[in-house]
């Protein structure tokens, strides 16, 4: 700005002496082409020049104009098609808002035929397509897009690898997670959608090994993570019970302290032990626990137990029953059953049986009480009141979601 008023500053100066030369002497000017000779004054002169100068920048604007005519056609349309296009993307936005994939679909198609289509298109087409349930033609956009778009390849194959897991094909979207991050270890969402995997996978192990990482780029809520890290001991555990009692207890003794008193786990410990055959061991130490604490997650875990010292559990659990006469545990309750049933104690079978039904409990525990004391009033010859309990006890499994389900099947 301040340059461009120093030439017209430079310029008003420069016309005004001429001005002043001209009205002090006119002066001649003599032009000659040939056999033509023009005389003029020096004001003509000065005004044919200035003619000539308008002109001829009129005349190079009028050329720079059209030869820029093409490119500000081609701009302007490329204008008013990206505003077509952020409308559509509008619209295809309001129809999955209303659950229109269908038309969706179709209107991301009309833009990812295009010849420059944009790599949004595609992704959102697949994810259409894969809203109606339609694997191969969301596959057939993925590939589609990651041929035409190869530097966006690794958001293309974390999609792929987010619908498997949604559609429970946790092993197919395992190795493509595991590729991804092998590119960045510390990616927070590739991560989570590991542990994810290796969770759904059943890749204990391997969801274990990811927690650390986890929980130093806090990838994750806290209540999360320790949820996640619940589910890896107690799949692992689950997992061990193959190889037996001692490397259940050599990984109980590796994981961090504060782990080995959640009831939870304790209860899995116990399921595993179980499981190998170590039946006394499951018992003592859910009992153990009990003696500690009442808690309906060891009671429930306990009555699946199957211990050969009988004797002993049911006086254990007596003992706990007494120390907390308010508590409600029904599980307790058929836990004694069961064993007073095997060490033919019938009174204190008939007892602990009639307390779970008396107390708030499953359809399972309300159908083994009536069971228990059908056999019970059967052993003693009451044929109509043991027939009473197990149309109880059909009764109450008819009750349960799944019974009900199969009987609709």
């Amino acid at each position: 700005m301040r340059r461009l008023l120093l030439v017209l500053i430079a310029l008003a100066l420069a016309i005004g002496a001429m001005a002043l030369l001209i009205m002090r002497d006119a002066g001649t000017a003599h032009l000659g082409w040939g056999n033509w000779q023009i005389e003029t004054t020096m004001a003509g002169l000065l005004g044919v020049i200035i003619v000539s100068v308008l002109v001829l920048g009129a005349g190079l604007w009028l050329v720079n104009w059209l030869v820029r005519v093409p490119v500000m056609l081609r701009l302007r349309r490329q204008r008013k098609l990206e505003a077509r296009e952020w409308d559509d993307l509008e619209h295809v936005l309001r129809q999955w808002v209303a659950g229109d994939w269908d038309a969706s679909e179709k209107l991301c198609k009309r833009h990812a035929d295009a010849p420059q289509s944009r790599w949004i298109w595609l992704m959102a087409q697949a994810f259409a397509a894969h809203q109606q349930g339609l694997s191969a033609r969301a596959e057939d956009s993925l590939k589609l897009a990651e041929q035409r778009f190869p530097q966006n390849a690794p958001s293309v194959r974390l999609m792929q690898a987010q619908w498997l897991m949604q559609d429970g094909r946790a092993d197919l979207a395992l190795p493509i997670v595991q590729r991804l991050a092998a590119q960045d270890p510390r990616h927070p969402a590739l991560l989570r959608l590991l542990a994810e995997s290796e969770r759904q996978a059943g890749d204990w192990d391997g969801v274990l090994q990811r927690l650390p990482m986890l929980t130093k780029l806090r990838a994750l809520p806290e209540d999360e993570l320790l949820a996640l890290e619940e589910s890896a001991v107690e799949g692992r555990l689950g997992q061990l019970a193959a190889q037996g009692a001692p490397a259940i207890e050599a990984f109980w003794r590796d994981i961090r302290k504060s782990l080995r008193g959640r009831e939870r786990l304790v209860a899995a410990k116990a399921v595993a032990l179980a499981s190998c055959g170590e039946h006394d061991q499951a018992a003592e130490l859910l009992l153990a626990g009990l003696r500690e604490r009442t808690s309906q997650t060891l009671a429930a875990a306990l009555v699946r137990m199957n211990p050969t010292q009988t004797r002993s559990a049911l006086d254990a659990v007596e003992a706990v029953l007494a120390r907390t006469p308010g508590a409600v545990n029904a599980d307790l309750s058929l836990f004694a059953a069961h064993m007073a049933w095997r060490q033919d104690m019938w009174g204190k079978a008939r007892a602990h049986a009639e307390a779970v039904l008396q107390q708030p409990a499953n359809e399972h525990a309300y159908a083994e009480a009536h069971i228990l004391l059908s056999q019970l009033d059967e052993r003693e010859g009451h044929s109509d009141k043991a027939l009473t309990h197990v149309r109880a006890a059909f009764d109450a499994l008819d009750k349960l979601p799944e019974a009900g389900a199969a009987s609709k099947n």
